[in-house]
């Protein structure tokens, strides 16, 4: 039975990949029952919060992100920091709206884990540690991570991130006011998706790059975004409707 249960969760994973979420949760509820036997309790819980902001649930994600890490071993720092990462994410779309917990609390369990290697750090770790302290502790101490995870998503070949790094580092750039940090890092992003064919992400970074062109007094090429990004979304049936997501960025701070 904890076989087929492993099946079902591998299934769920591989359907909210592909875009199909209520698919991806019903697999979900039919093997969670016989998972934590297998010892798939922290991966069932990020798998639940995957799926809840599929579905634009990112108000409930924090909780499941931080039940994960309390039931996370302590040692497993890396694993500890990706959770409250993508915890974060949902943070900073949810805001004050956030359920379970707060935006605070989430900051606070974050600053409280160390970065699991020295030297320099990677562009996720400057962004989750940036939110937090800007979160926490407060803007002007949150400014350098911020920065320096800007720059380092538009100048560091070797310090590229994915779609989520880079959705953050927007958000960061808007926080810092940053308009030409923002701008040359969704081009580089552009490039960079462009290349992997992956339709989805670029979708994403075209409606950034529709407003940031926009913003910088170019609206034949913001129009040519914006256009572009309508076009991949309609031809792909798992994000029906409209062509961009929001650009307004999110509160970082706690009303």
């Amino acid at each position: 039975m904890e076989t087929r249960a492993v099946r079902f969760f591998a299934a769920a994973r591989a359907h909210l990949a592909a875009g199909d979420g209520a698919l991806a949760e019903a697999l979900l509820d039919k093997a969670a029952p016989r998972l934590d036997a297998a010892g798939l309790h922290v991966a069932v819980r990020r798998l639940r919060a995957a799926v809840a902001v599929f579905f634009w649930r990112h108000k409930d994600a924090p909780a499941m992100l931080l039940a994960a890490v309390a039931a996370a071993d302590p040692q497993d720092t890396s694993l500890i920091r990706e959770l409250l990462f993508e915890a974060m994410q949902a943070v900073l779309v949810a805001r004050q709206f956030t359920s379970g917990t707060d935006p605070i609390t989430v900051a606070r369990v974050a600053l409280g884990v160390p970065r699991g290697s020295v030297g320099t750090p990677s562009v996720t770790d400057q962004l989750l540690d940036g939110f937090a302290t800007r979160m926490a502790v407060g803007y002007a101490a949150a400014v350098p991570l911020l920065r320096g995870a800007v720059e380092g998503l538009f100048t560091d070949e070797t310090r590229a991130a994915g779609i989520p790094a880079t959705i953050l580092g927007w958000f960061a750039a808007d926080d810092l006011w940053d308009d030409r940090g923002r701008l040359a890092m969704l081009r580089r992003a552009e490039v960079i998706e462009r290349r992997r064919a992956a339709l989805g992400a670029l979708r994403v970074i075209l409606a950034g790059l529709s407003s940031s062109e926009l913003w910088a007094a170019r609206p034949a090429e913001a129009e040519a975004c914006y256009l572009e990004a309508a076009e991949i979304s309609s031809a792909d049936p798992a994000n029906p409707g409209t062509a961009t997501t929001s650009t307004t960025t999110p509160a970082t701070s706690p009303p």
